[in-house]
């Protein structure tokens, strides 16, 4: 029996912690500008594969030839509110250390370049890294992505090629990407 109550001391203790930190922390929320408020954010790119990814194992490189892709987000980037929809880019290592195939999958790193007009014709501007992870599943091409500044999911389509010939150029799409609240501010003031 003492071994019961001990448990149910436990469990009230850790359900008293567990109280004390909810009120603690305020819960995130889709952003409205406030403060503290989470970033959510959805974009579109397309970029050339070099070498195309075929069936034999490789690791090929994807850039989107600068800030070719749009970016929309509802709330504080980098410290700053976006006026507007924002453009991005990408340049990208699949299978740097371990060589990838068509339906393989793995993990790549990318540089991720954005920027967004802000109030008064100023703008946002920044440089993201990350790491990546992607694959087939449930039928589908996407991943995971992981950076300084976003994290979240995406979803990708072949536009041009195929897996026995070679891909040559593929488009992604990321929605609901959360943006860290640890971003730095870089805004540069109209005019630069």
């Amino acid at each position: 029996m003492s071994n019961f109550s001990m448990s149910r001391s436990a469990v009230r203790a850790g359900a008293v912690c567990v109280l004390v930190l909810a009120a603690a922390v305020p819960p995130a929320q889709r952003a409205t500008g406030a403060p503290g408020a989470a970033t959510v954010c959805d974009w579109h790119d397309s970029g050339t594969v070099e070498p195309a990814i075929t069936m034999s194992p490789a690791s090929s490189e994807y850039s989107t030839h600068g800030e070719t892709g749009t970016i929309t987000c509802d709330g504080k980037i980098d410290g700053a509110m976006p006026s507007g929809p924002g453009t991005i880019g990408f340049e990208a290592r699949m299978g740097p250390a371990k060589p990838v195939t068509c339906t393989s999958g793995g993990v790549g790193d990318y540089a991720a370049f954005y920027t967004f007009p802000t109030a008064g014709g100023g703008h946002i501007h920044d440089v993201e890294y990350g790491q990546f992870t992607f694959g087939i599943k449930n039928g589908k091409f996407g991943g995971t992505y992981r950076g300084s500044t976003f994290s979240g999911t995406f979803d990708a389509a072949i536009v041009k090629g195929d897996c026995t010939k070679g891909v040559t150029e593929v488009s992604f799409h990321t929605k609901d990407a959360l943006v860290s609240p640890h971003s730095r501010k870089v805004t540069i003031p109209a005019g630069d």
